[in-house]
């Protein structure tokens, strides 16, 4: 479940995904949206309201890849915090990877 805050950066962030767009192109618009928002000031609530916002309108392939490269994301935060990973779980990301680390970043830097 969504809590209120993550929801009104989804909201605020869905107004600029066009869906015609490539996908990280959507990310990137979200992304800027949700990047130090006026009312949520949590970066983790404003990173998890712009991928929700994208992730609504995706296609059932988008939002698999989105979903396996978030799970990849939450695998790197447990080894980053010395937790021990079975490193062959780790989910494969097939194609190109999305980088929503990286587009999360270039849009915190504006």
């Amino acid at each position: 479940m969504t809590d209120v805050q993550t929801a009104l950066v989804m909201a605020d962030a869905a107004g600029q995904v066009d869906p015609t767009q490539p996908l990280a192109d959507r990310f990137r618009a979200a992304f800027r949206a949700a990047a130090n928002h006026w009312m949520v000031l949590d970066e983790d609530r404003q990173f998890n309201g712009a991928v929700a916002a994208v992730h609504e309108k995706a296609t059932d392939e988008e939002r698999a890849r989105i979903e396996a490269e978030l799970e990849a994301i939450k695998y790197l935060n447990a080894m980053l915090s010395g937790v021990r990973v079975d490193v062959d779980a780790i989910p494969n990301l097939s194609g190109e990877p999305l980088h929503l680390l990286d587009l999360w970043r270039e849009a915190k830097e504006r």
